[in-house]
């Protein structure tokens, strides 16, 4: 078994989604990153500890192949933690800025077109790929380096495609639902994913609108991903008064393309990304959340008639600026 420096500081401890992390620095001043997956992700079953570490390193190999910068894991160690799971540890070094942290921290739209370029590039090489692998867009999942590289850090669940061209969803969802989460990870419907992630920053900072969000989505990833992302006033209306499990980032792009546009709170927005929230075991929110999500939506909406006139205004065929400086 490897042994950690034990001269190294704990300078920071979070817990994840998905494991324990904690940050530490050596004498040197170097600084790295512990995760301990297992205790919260109860792996067991299907899935060892073996099979998920086997899963990361062909992860980092393929983002390799592919040319998309991530933070590599140095060292996976198991842990023997008891009969109800499994764990190990992940050293991986640290990135001392989130891709979140640089969007609201900047006061110039030049500061972070340079990242939002490297973003969106390296969805188009996966997606040139075949998906070879699948980046889940949580923005928090990016990192800003010394170097200004965009780096790609936080690959658990590793979303891979296999050789028998199968996809890797996990926990494995619903049987129901499996075919949806295999779009959402594996298709051009993702993003809606990538879109409604960003919104969810960018309403927070006045440096982007809906018009250089789209932009960068239809010059990196192309037409038929801005029609993923965008829908007719009318469409909203049916979506609304019959929402389906499946509409959990319809209604997140809706919620966030009117709080960027003054129309709903942040407190309504932030209201809505909960209640369609999807839990770690890749079961949907409970058709109640949803419906709730839709209702609020269609009070903010029905508020005022400014609300129903902009909303026409905003929810048009989905065309794109002919140029946004960028």
């Amino acid at each position: 078994m490897v042994v950690l420096d034990e001269t190294a500081n704990e300078i920071l401890h979070k817990s994840g989604w998905q494991a324990e992390v904690t940050v530490y620095a050596t004498r040197t001043g170097k600084q790295f990153v512990k995760k301990i997956f297992g205790k919260k992700t109860n792996i067991t079953g299907d899935f060892s500890v073996y099979e998920l570490i086997r899963f990361q390193r062909s992860f980092q190999a393929k983002a390799k192949k592919i040319g998309i910068p991530i933070v590599p894991s140095k060292r996976f160690v198991k842990l023997q933690t008891g009969a109800s799971h499994d764990s190990y540890i992940e050293i991986q070094r640290y990135i001392p800025q989130t891709f979140r942290e640089v969007i609201l921290g900047s006061k110039k739209q030049t500061d972070i077109h340079a990242y939002f370029h490297q973003f969106f590039a390296m969805y188009k090489k996966v997606w040139e790929s075949g998906f070879l692998i699948s980046l889940d867009p949580v923005i928090d999942n990016f990192g800003i380096d010394h170097d200004g590289t965009l780096r790609f850090f936080d690959y658990f669940p590793p979303f891979q495609t296999f050789t028998d061209s199968t996809y890797y969803v996990w926990p494995k969802p619903p049987e129901v639902f499996e075919k949806y989460f295999i779009q959402r990870y594996y298709s051009s419907v993702q993003a809606k994913v990538i879109y409604a992630q960003l919104l969810r920053v960018c309403v927070n900072t006045p440096l982007f609108s809906r018009e250089h969000l789209l932009y960068f989505i239809h010059e990196y990833l192309g037409a038929e991903a801005v029609a993923h992302c965008t829908f007719h006033s009318k469409d909203i209306e049916k979506l609304l008064s019959n929402p389906t499990l499946q509409d959990v980032d319809n209604l997140r792009i809706i919620a966030g393309e009117m709080c960027l546009q003054g129309l709903c709170s942040s407190e309504d927005m932030n209201r809505i990304y909960a209640l369609t929230h999807i839990p770690g075991d890749n079961s949907l929110p409970k058709i109640g959340d949803i419906l709730e999500a839709a209702e609020r939506l269609r009070r903010v909406i029905s508020s005022s008639f400014s609300a129903r006139k902009r909303l026409d205004n905003i929810f048009t065929s989905g065309t794109i600026p002919v140029e946004v400086k960028a």
